[in-house]
């Protein structure tokens, strides 16, 4: 049985939501270049198309897993049916808000826009929910393989770790125009939260992410967070595929699948703890430079260590 037809199986709401999305991307792709008009400093046809091919990503990845589980895990089941309706639900509010010419994610400035903006907030709070759930079920799945089962849990977890950049955009940062509109202006902003920090949404960023270069940027640890849930998968599939590592044993692979696992936790939290501090990724100081290298030499360190503990096995053998 083909993957497609596997995915299809076990997770067919989901996948085609999936499709859905995959069909959408050359669609607003088209509306990209045809139809371009400005919006926060950029097309306004990019936040529409990024979360799209995100939404196919994630949504697939979530199916993906589920095929590794018993067909009664209901909890999954459940908790999957509900990112897939999430999913829709954000993609096509932002998609509407970008056809009306308008921003979608901190918009308050008339009650449809409030409306919109609190609709897309609720159903991102159930996504995460639902994730969670998820990383309960795998974590406590007994029948998986133990490497791929935590490499899992660790992609599922260090997602939630990502999304926490979500929360810090929409409840707690605020930008500086925003905070001398109610400050000092003593008005209520048109909009009410920030990815960028230190400076306001819009300036100068990398080419199409749009990642500040200027400030720091929440957005930067989000994506990296949310991509656990491919890394830590597909290391644990080369681990066991023997295409990495293959002279170690099962232990010694569950030992890498741990430590990358703290390590990508870690580093995500460092982009977010960086941006927090309003420094753009791509001009780090001296402190965000040495947690990495920290983070970096006990990776290397600590799978020298594993690799060459099994070596030394093996000569002894």
């Amino acid at each position: 049985m083909s993957l497609f037809h596997r995915l299809w199986q076990h997770q067919r709401f989901l996948m085609r939501i999936s499709i859905l999305h995959a069909v959408m991307i050359p669609v607003v792709a088209l509306l990209y270049v045809l139809y371009p008009f400005e919006l926060s400093g950029v097309n306004g046809w990019v936040k529409p198309l990024k979360f799209e091919i995100s939404s196919v990503i994630y949504a697939v990845s979530i199916a993906w897993i589920a095929t590794l589980l018993p067909t009664t895990s209901r909890w999954y089941k459940l908790a999957a049916g509900i990112i897939a309706a999430s999913l829709i639900i954000e993609t096509s509010l932002i998609t509407l808000q970008a056809a009306r010419g308008t921003i979608s994610h901190y918009n308050i400035s008339t009650p449809l826009d409030t409306a919109i903006y609190s609709i897309m907030a609720t159903f991102i709070s159930i996504l995460a929910t639902a994730n969670i759930i998820c990383l309960c079920v795998v974590l406590f799945q007994k029948t998986l393989s133990p490497v791929i089962r935590i490499a899992c849990s660790w992609g599922l977890a260090i997602a939630v770790v990502g999304m926490v950049a979500g929360v810090l955009m929409t409840s707690v940062n605020v930008s500086p125009s925003q905070l001398h509109t109610m400050q000092v202006d003593q008005k209520a902003p048109a909009s009410y939260g920030a990815h960028s920090v230190g400076v306001d949404d819009g300036g100068p960023g990398l080419p199409f992410v749009g990642w500040s270069t200027v400030g720091g940027d929440l957005r930067v640890g989000h994506f990296v967070g949310l991509h656990g849930l491919q890394v830590m998968p597909l290391f644990a599939l080369l681990l066991l595929s023997g295409r990495l590592f293959r002279r170690n044993t099962s232990a010694q692979h569950l030992q890498l699948v741990q430590l990358l696992g703290i390590a990508y936790t870690a580093g995500t939290g460092l982009l977010i703890w960086q941006a927090w501090r309003g420094q753009s990724v791509i001009a780090p100081d001296l402190l965000s430079i040495g947690c990495a290298a920290a983070i970096g030499t006990v990776v290397l360190v600590g799978a020298w260590s594993i690799v060459r503990s099994g070596s030394a096995k093996q000569t002894t053998v």
